[in-house]
């Protein structure tokens, strides 16, 4: 892969068409650089090109050619004939250039010369590009000229390597670091010496590789560019038996930045692009796939490069949103969630929902014509999930805190009302013999029991509530006479039914039949649905019903009314805890508890969306 933009950069100013923004950059690189158009005419020539050779004209030397002046050499002309691109050292001789006082120096220098035919996008010649380095050999190396130059900066250090059973690389151990060889990395001695290189970040972007030269054995070189000195290193490691590698530690920066610095500036590149957790893509300005590196094959699960190239991105059109794409905009970041067909697409995606980030940023060539687009792709899911639910807790908590607040206001006034009402008429018969009839004794009385069930029940409600959340709500099985149960049941309650409603019971299950469950709990449902039927039926009928089921084997109690209904919208939240339909009397528990009975015996209970006559709850228990 090229640098993005750079052949194209060569290109505009081998053809004098270039901005001076790629002019400037042209100039600034710190290697020499000389353009040559397809007839071999210099063209252009970079300032450190100029300084390098003590050119005095630069409008003098344009116009060389390199296909037939002796200056460059017999070898460099022949190359061309025959390769596309070549390196190699030569002496260039100044004295040639003597005759037109272009420079002052008449001696020869050894260069160092990498030549490359500029090719457009049709494959038709357009030029020729010179890159040249002086060599100047170091102490260490003057025995052989033809070493590139490097910086005399040295260390020595040793290693341990430890790996597990799968054969990573669990711990990198420094051992006799020498003080030249910490500095390279950034590092004091005293930081260096003993410590686990893996967990200091150090070794970590070839950590596999040195482990693959464990198994090796022989002498290797890496080159690495240390971040923390911003430094270009070469690594010489040498077996020493037992995992242990002595390792000899050369600044190579000045190299680098020299004659071979693009070309190691795209490895370096590469080097991210593929190791990045993050999922790169490279798209041309029509947002066709040209590149991506393997995590984006994984998102998806892709399996070669050849299935994503060319296509378009994105697939899916929830995700083309021309407000950001076609906005003019050089970068953008949106969140948003994907969810593809995998019938369609991706059928090997380990996934068929993701949560993407997704980061775009324009790249221009040297000519300022947009080339395409960067994308960088997180998957958020995970977090996104994680937010969505700590949202719901956090609502679903609101929600129970304000239900709580209405059941302490319910509560002050539903037990203050009997309270009030067995108090006052308590008071009433506590008169003197004498002052009221049996007729007002009688019915302060009746006032009395009535308004004191209505408080016990409102305790119960509160307790049982309690015994739940504390974990004392046991469920005691044993065989119930089903019809002789809802019986009972109803005379447990008839004396709440208002004047004029009528309350019976149908079924369709035998006299004696039979079930085992918590008679006690079943009686308690019901009796809380009939209840709740008598405060909202003040005429009409309030029917219980029992109907069994064979597939799936069930048994169904049913109580239904012809009083006011329930809003089929209100059909779940009824059963949460402290809801109320209305002001009529009671905790808002009764519901509640009913499902927390039905669940603890394996049933159900719910409202009966489709009836229309009233209300009608249905309590649903498996057949043992």
């Amino acid at each position: 892969m090229q640098i993005p933009g750079f052949d194209q950069l060569l290109l505009d100013l081998i053809k004098n068409r270039s901005d001076s923004k790629a002019t400037q950059l042209f100039n600034s690189l710190p290697i020499a650089i000389t353009l040559f158009n397809k007839k071999g005419v210099l063209v252009a020539i970079n300032d450190y090109a100029i300084q390098m050779l003590e050119i005095r004209d630069k409008q003098a030397v344009l116009g060389a050619n390199i296909l037939r002046d002796d200056i460059f050499g017999p070898s460099v002309k022949e190359r061309l004939a025959n390769e596309d691109m070549f390196s190699e050292w030569h002496y260039f001789d100044f004295g040639a250039l003597q005759h037109a006082g272009i420079t002052a120096r008449k001696d020869k220098m050894r260069l160092f010369t990498r030549v490359k035919k500029m090719m457009d996008e049709n494959g038709q010649l357009q030029g020729y590009v010179m890159l040249d380095m002086e060599d100047k050999p170091t102490a260490t190396d003057t025995h052989n000229p033809v070493v590139p130059a490097i910086a005399e900066n040295r260390g020595t250090m040793e290693l341990e390597i430890l790996a597990d059973e799968d054969k990573n690389p669990v711990a990198i151990y420094a051992h006799k670091v020498q003080e030249s060889a910490a500095e390279m990395l950034g590092k004091t001695q005293g930081q260096m010496e003993g410590e686990d290189l893996l967990r200091i970040g150090v070794f970590l972007p070839f950590a596999k590789e040195l482990l693959g030269f464990t198994r090796l054995k022989q002498k290797k070189t890496y080159y690495y560019f240390a971040m923390a000195s911003r430094r270009y290193l070469r690594w010489t490691l040498i077996y020493q038996g037992r995992k242990r590698f002595s390792s000899l530690i050369v600044d190579i920066t000045d190299y680098m930045m020299g004659n071979d610095g693009l070309m190691f500036s795209e490895t370096l590149f590469r080097t991210m692009y593929d190791s990045s957790p993050v999922s790169v893509l490279l798209l041309d300005k029509m947002r066709r796939i040209e590149d991506c590196n393997e995590p984006y094959l994984r998102m998806w699960g892709y399996k070669d490069k050849n299935d994503v190239i060319g296509h378009l991105f994105p697939r899916d059109p929830r995700l083309d949103s021309p407000e950001y794409w076609e906005s003019g905009l050089d970068t953008f970041e949106i969140e948003q969630e994907y969810v593809f067909d995998k019938k369609k697409y991706y059928k090997n995606s380990p996934t068929t929902r993701l949560y993407l980030s997704i980061k775009a940023q324009k790249y221009y060539m040297a000519n300022g014509e947009m080339r395409g687009w960067i994308i960088f792709l997180r998957d958020i899911t995970r977090t996104k999930t994680y937010e969505h639910d700590l949202e719901e807790q956090k609502e679903d908590a609101q929600k129970k805190s304000e239900r709580k607040s209405r059941f302490i206001q319910n509560m002050s006034h539903d037990i203050r009302t009997p309270l009030n009402a067995i108090v006052g008429f308590s008071q009433l018969l506590a008169l003197p013999d004498g002052t009221l009839t049996e007729e007002e004794k009688e019915e302060y009385s009746s006032h009395i029991f009535n308004n004191s069930n209505m408080l016990m029940m409102l305790v119960d409600d509160i307790l049982n509530i309690s015994d739940v959340e504390s974990g004392n709500y046991h469920i005691t099985k044993r065989p119930v006479v089903v019809n002789d149960l809802c019986v009972n049941t109803l005379k447990s309650v008839e004396y709440r039914v208002p004047i004029g409603v009528n309350m019976y019971y149908t079924s369709d299950v035998e006299n004696d039949a039979v079930i085992n469950t918590d008679g006690r709990r079943v009686q308690q449902v019901l009796i809380n649905f009939l209840t709740n039927a008598c405060k909202h039926t003040s005429e009409g009928e309030i029917h219980l019903e029992c109907r069994v089921k064979e597939i799936p084997r069930q048994i169904r109690f049913s109580v239904i009314d012809t009083g006011e209904g329930v809003d089929p919208a209100m059909a779940d939240d009824i059963f949460e805890r402290f809801t109320k339909l209305n002001t009529v009397e009671g905790t808002g528990l009764g519901l509640n508890i009913c499902r927390t009975i039905s669940k603890a015996l394996g049933g159900e209970v719910r409202l009966d969306k489709s009836y229309t006559g009233g209300a009608k709850f249905d309590f649903i228990l498996p057949l043992e």
